[in-house]
């Protein structure tokens, strides 16, 4: 490929990660709206927000294993039209149970655009330090589509209504695939792995099961979490006897991976639970429009470009682990402000929390995917690049599930 093509492709890339973390999490602007038009539950309204994080994070994997053995491209383009059909079913959903179906529609197809998008980026630049920076644009573009998504969905709200949210995801989503057809170029793996579908089954039961938990409280949360430690010796047990499994137990060998995985997990659900408290206390205690809501959300994506473009440098100077735990400890103070403000609290005070949540999470998002490959080589780094993605996104359900 020629180098005056390679930022079309990055372009093309972190357009469809962009799609995928503004629909994650403008939706959270919606809520009020579509619970009153199509008469949503409230118990089952943060399944909207969660149920797309699930589907999104079981079939993570899995697409990048079937897109390095079948070609990127083509899985590629394969996610952008699944994507944008179950945006379309969510637009027009007669109630919430077809809403829900689109939703986890959404999921599957946007699988397929995190980890494949990321692999084409690798491919796209081998040279380590040009990786680098693509690696830090792609990262970069991620946290700020989720941080933005709530700005984006209440205006669109406000303006449109809530299914004009679903109809501009599906619009943009095929004018990507059109860009994708043009001008991403084919590619796979030089050693493919083969599918696994125990292992895929395996992560499916074992995330419904660990979200059931979540969902539940008493004894049946205490039965549900049995259920899910049994999955997990399974799956465990299944990769370990298997040549070429789903994903190799072994690879958590890696500090780096498993301590990137899991800051990844805290990370979103601190921000599935923000979000969704967000909306809900600038649209309903205190009585905000959803654009005026959106609006007041702006000191996050703010703080998440100040600091994510900034990460490295702090990174240079307090290395990897320090700007991790500066990270968490500016999250943690942005909890403890925003836990303290009511209805009747200064408007400051919500505004500052926010702003230090954008940049806790922007400090710490940028660097996760960089910290998890950083001892990898060849084709497991799409692997591990798939491992925290999904991580990600599971804690964005779970966030979102218990807020």
């Amino acid at each position: 490929m020629t180098p005056d093509r390679r930022p079309v492709v990055l372009l093309v890339c972190t357009l469809s990660v962009f799609l995928v973390g503004v629909d994650a999490t403008a939706v959270t602007l919606a809520l009020p709206a579509l619970r009153r038009g199509l008469d949503v539950p409230l118990a089952v309204l943060p399944w909207v927000v969660g149920g797309y994080g699930l589907a999104l994070a079981s079939f993570l994997v899995l697409a990048g294993g079937v897109a390095d053995r079948w070609g990127r491209r083509r899985v590629f383009r394969v996610g952008l039209a699944v994507f944008a059909a179950g945006a379309a079913v969510c637009a027009v959903a007669p109630d919430h149970r077809v809403l829900l179906a689109g939703r986890v529609v959404q999921g599957v197809g946007a699988s397929m655009l995190n980890p494949v998008s990321l692999s084409i980026v690798l491919t796209t630049f081998p040279g380590s330090a040009e990786r680098a920076r693509a690696l830090g644009v792609w990262g970069a573009v991620m946290g700020l589509s989720m941080a933005s998504g709530p700005l984006v969905g209440g205006a669109v709200v406000h303006a449109f209504g809530w299914r004009a949210v679903f109809v501009l995801v599906a619009v943009l989503g095929c004018g990507v695939f059109v860009a994708a057809t043009a001008v991403v170029p084919e590619s796979t793996a030089s050693r493919a792995r083969r599918v696994d579908p125990l292992g895929q089954v395996l992560v499916v039961l074992l995330f419904f099961v660990l979200m059931r938990a979540v969902a539940v409280s008493g004894v049946p949360a205490l039965v549900w979490a049995s259920g899910a430690l049994v999955l997990a010796g399974v799956f465990v047990g299944h990769g370990l006897r298997r040549r070429d499994p789903f994903v190799d137990p072994r690879l958590f060998r890696i500090t780096t991976l498993w301590v990137s995985a899991l800051a990844a997990v805290v990370l979103f659900v601190a921000l599935g639970g923000f979000l969704l408290r967000a909306s809900s206390y600038w649209q309903e205690v205190r009585g905000l429009s959803a654009a005026a809501s959106g609006l007041m959300t702006l000191p996050m994506p703010l703080a998440v470009v100040l600091c994510a473009w900034s990460a490295s440098r702090v990174r240079g100077r307090l290395g990897t682990g320090g700007t991790l735990v500066l990270g968490g400890v500016v999250v943690l103070a942005a909890e403890l402000v925003l836990v303290r403000v009511g209805a009747h609290s200064p408007t400051w005070a919500p505004v500052v929390g926010e702003a230090l949540f954008g940049a806790g999470f922007g400090l710490t998002n940028a660097l996760i995917t960089a910290l998890a490959t950083e001892r990898v080589e060849g084709d497991r780094v799409g692997v591990v690049a798939g491992i925290t993605s999904t991580c990600r996104q599971f804690g964005l359900a779970v966030g979102a599930i218990r807020a």
